[in-house]
């Protein structure tokens, strides 16, 4: 173009006024040739016009074409600044877009819904051995191997379906060491071209999960510590909470419920009876049958657990569960006459491990029952004390999990 625009100003700027030039020569010529002569002939005049006329209409043409063209030059040089100020805000953004995923610690990768890498930050490409611009364009397939991929795949899947993020925490074990990477995935919006594009972050959080894993052990040496002091003092029911708390886990993994309740359930079966502490020893080793003022001190000691508890802190709902597990499933119970649903499923689920458990063990004062007397004796009840849906669960896990637990095949 500029090319052109040089030849287009030599025209307009210099044969345009040589053009004009001869013209007005022509024009000049002819005037003084009409002025000298009697008789104009026709011939003549026609040959003097046309010295006179033919420059300036050739001028008019060609001056009319370089305002043409230099207009369309101007108009197409300035749609080129536009283009290339445009291209320079696409390339400044990529610039920002790219500085930005370089700055995160971890990997970050756009993948397309054919499965091929469409952006990676130097981490993520850094991970597998090759820059940025070699992995664009790549499959995941070449770049992970089969087995990844296709977990890969699968989760990606999952997120464009659900159009909901997925979060997820992968311990890789490698040469004599392992660590932990947390995956964010989360649905892009449609672009053209990109439709189905799904962003990944990961993130290595190997010592976040170390350093989780050490608090729930000592977490753990606590609660053993605190079901061991109750064990002490009811020596007949030793054993009792750490059997209410698998079964009330037992029956939590098999209605399939979030790892948090199931936890909740666990350590809630586990602590419950921890009020037992407070209850005078004479009681708990008594090998009569309780009275009435007895079996209340017992009962209450359960509610004394949470308030005692409430003092730890608990992640999970432990302390609601326990304050709920006397209430029961029609609201005859206590402290508040909750019914149904109304109850916190976990307390609903180690209302049922207790009682269970109580059955099948013998204490100071009878002998315990087998488990399917026990399940029998809890059906009746079913609807009334119990929530049905749970007994059914914990009848579905010691039909097909006894084996699970060896104390049951002993009882």
């Amino acid at each position: 173009m500029t090319q052109r625009l040089a030849i287009t100003r030599i025209v307009a700027y210099g044969v345009c006024p040589l053009l004009l030039a001869v013209g007005g020569v022509g024009l000049w010529r002819l005037f003084a040739w009409v002025s000298l002569q009697e008789q104009l002939d026709r011939f003549e005049l026609v040959s003097n016009l046309a010295w006179a006329v033919a420059p300036l209409a050739l001028f008019a043409l060609i001056a009319a074409f370089c305002g043409v063209a230099l207009g369309s030059m101007r108009a197409t040089g300035d749609y080129q600044a536009r283009i290339d100020g445009l291209q320079q805000r696409l390339r400044y953004h990529e610039d920002l877009v790219r500085l930005v995923a370089d700055s995160r610690p971890g990997a970050t990768a756009i993948i397309d819904v054919e499965g091929r890498y469409w952006f990676v930050n130097t981490v993520s490409a850094a991970r597998h051995g090759m820059n940025p611009k070699e992995m664009v364009g790549r499959n995941i397939d070449k770049v992970l191997g089969q087995q990844e991929s296709q977990k890969l795949r699968a989760r990606l899947q999952q997120v464009r379906d659900s159009k909901m993020p997925l979060d997820t925490i992968d311990r890789i074990k490698g040469q004599g060491s392992e660590h932990y990477v947390r995956s964010s995935i989360i649905s892009l919006p449609d672009v053209t071209g990109l439709s189905g594009a799904v962003l990944v972050n990961e993130d290595d959080v190997t010592s976040l999960m170390v350093e989780r894993e050490a608090r729930e052990r000592m977490f753990r040496q606590v609660i053993d510590t605190l079901v061991a002091v109750v064990d002490r003092r009811d020596p007949y029911a030793a054993g009792h909470s750490a059997r209410v708390g698998q079964i009330a886990r037992a029956i939590a993994e098999e209605m399939r419920l979030p790892t948090e309740q199931i936890e909740t359930a666990e350590i809630a079966g586990l602590l419950m009876n921890f009020g037992k502490v407070l209850v005078p020893r004479d009681i708990l080793t008594k090998t009569a049958a309780l009275s009435g003022d007895e079996l209340k001190q017992v009962r209450d000691s359960i509610l004394t657990s949470a308030d005692i508890l409430a003092l730890i802190g608990f992640s999970q709902p432990v302390v609601p569960t326990l304050r709920q597990v006397l209430e029961r499933y029609d609201g005859t119970g206590v402290p508040e006459g909750r019914q149904g649903e109304n109850i916190l499923l976990t307390a609903r689920i180690v209302m049922v491990a207790n009682a269970f458990v109580a059955l099948v063990s013998p204490r100071a004062h009878r002998p315990g029952i087998g488990p399917q007397g026990a399940l029998e004796s809890m059906h009746g009840e079913a609807g009334s004390a119990f929530d049905p849906g749970i007994v059914d669960a914990l009848r579905a896990y010691i039909k097909n999990s006894k084996h699970k637990l060896e104390w049951l095949a002993v009882a």
